[in-house]
């Protein structure tokens, strides 16, 4: 009889350990077909747009990055600034066909992409800060999410600061790299990100990358007086992981780009950079 109940109880358990292994195998297999439904889904997306991204060309002789005493910060903080002038460069970005993308979904507003990384995608606008973290650009329930504008920014990039949100992707996909410019190399190889939209082409010049709180002051959108912009201008330069060399007014507008970190319970990674126009056109 005791044989007879170990034998028993071998089984059970085994039968277990099996349930449990194909339970989680179950798991692998749909969470690999969400990433690939969202692959797929983006890929088309891409070629819908003509984004077929470009390798952007560094210099042979481009110089080494400046060395900077500890506890400073090389970006300094002009709060006058003179007018600017928008520059004509070309961009390492195809055209984007934006009504064929806005047939798709009427949400989409930009373009971003940055050169030698997987970042290559559209941006949307919503109703709220939920519905795109769970949902692709083409409304298609996914974990994959789209990369999206707080929806309490303008959808134009007209304010002081403008937060784009992607997830932190297992595969490595959507803004995954971003955590990346916590290296000094990363940042050196992909100083500029790229952002293009119906009325203008962008380079985005980074000058600023940190773990910090989904509450923080990253994430402030607009300011009421332009020493107080100035002020957070400051703060988030100080905060860097690698060093830029930059000049920054208060007529600047800031790109923030934000994705989950896994240093602390609910950590977010933001790279902050100076939203450039490049076509020659004027700001809207």
């Amino acid at each position: 009889m005791k044989d007879f109940l170990l034998k028993l109880l071998a089984v059970i358990v085994a039968g277990i350990c099996t349930g449990i292994a194909v339970f989680f195998g179950w798991k692998v297999y749909q969470q690999e077909m969400m990433y690939k439904k969202g692959d797929d889904t983006y890929e088309m997306i891409e070629h819908l747009a003509q984004a077929t991204p470009i390798t952007e060309e560094v210099p042979a002789n481009r110089p080494e990055p400046p060395t900077f005493e500890p506890e400073t910060t090389p970006v300094s903080i002009i709060e006058d600034p003179e007018e600017p002038q928008n520059q004509e460069e070309p961009i390492p970005v195809a055209e984007i066909d934006f009504a064929a993308l806005t047939a798709v979904n009427s949400d989409v507003v930009a373009w971003i992409c940055c050169p030698d990384t997987v970042i290559n995608y559209p941006v949307v606008h919503g109703g709220d800060n939920e519905y795109y973290l769970t949902h692709l650009v083409d409304g298609t329930e996914n974990g994959n999410g789209t990369l999206f504008i707080d929806w309490k920014n303008s959808r134009d990039f007209s304010d002081e600061n403008t937060v784009v949100y992607g997830h932190h992707m297992q595969s490595g996909k959507m803004f995954a790299c971003l955590v990346e410019y916590a290296d000094q190399a990363f940042f050196d190889a992909h100083p500029n990100i790229y952002l293009v939209t119906p009325e203008a082409k962008y380079k985005i010049e980074l000058f600023s990358g940190y773990t910090t709180t989904f509450d923080s002051s990253a994430y402030t959108l607009r300011f009421s007086s332009s020493h107080e912009y100035a002020e957070w201008l400051r703060e988030i330069a100080r905060k860097s992981d690698f060093k830029a060399n930059m000049h920054l007014s208060t007529d600047d507008h800031i790109i923030t780009l934000s994705t989950c970190a896994y240093s602390f319970y609910d950590a977010r990674y933001v790279v902050h950079g100076r939203l450039t126009q490049v076509d020659g056109r004027s700001n809207s």
